[in-house]
């Protein structure tokens, strides 16, 4: 009698420590996959670090090359201008009538407006060169 009393005190313990190692099979299961996924994404970084290095390196070297040729200076005063003639035209101003020509040469007579002239042309110049002529009349 005494023993089939332990036996049915035991039951509950042993089905538990059941439970228990399925859960501790089930976290093991889980902590593999957890390393072989951390081990396919360290393949992943050092072959993107291959890739990614020498294209990284690349685009630094162009970016220095655009620099040195003036092309983000270029880039921000054409912006600051871009912004001085859209913010100075009221939107009445913008589809209004085009000036006659006598009012054309009379602006002509304002420096800023000879100096603007100059550089649209000097930007008009280098979009119609072929590659082949020279800066000349500076």
């Amino acid at each position: 009698m005494r023993t089939l009393m332990v036996a049915d005190e035991l039951a509950p313990v042993e089905a538990r420590l059941a439970e228990l190692s399925a859960e501790v099979r089930s976290v093991a299961e889980g902590l593999r996959a957890e390393q072989a996924l951390r081990q396919q994404l360290a393949e992943l970084a050092a072959e993107l670090s291959l890739i990614a290095g020498p294209a990284f390196a690349a685009l630094g070297d162009r970016l220095q090359e655009a620099e040195a040729k003036g092309w983000f200076a270029f880039a921000r005063r054409s912006g600051a201008i871009a912004d001085r003639v859209v913010t100075s035209f009221t939107s009445d101003e913008a589809y209004a009538d085009p000036p006659s020509m006598v009012a054309l040469l009379r602006r002509l007579h304002d420096r800023d407006v000879r100096r603007g002239l100059a550089r649209t042309l000097e930007v008009l110049r280098a979009v119609g060169a072929d590659g082949s002529t020279t800066t000349e009349g500076r």
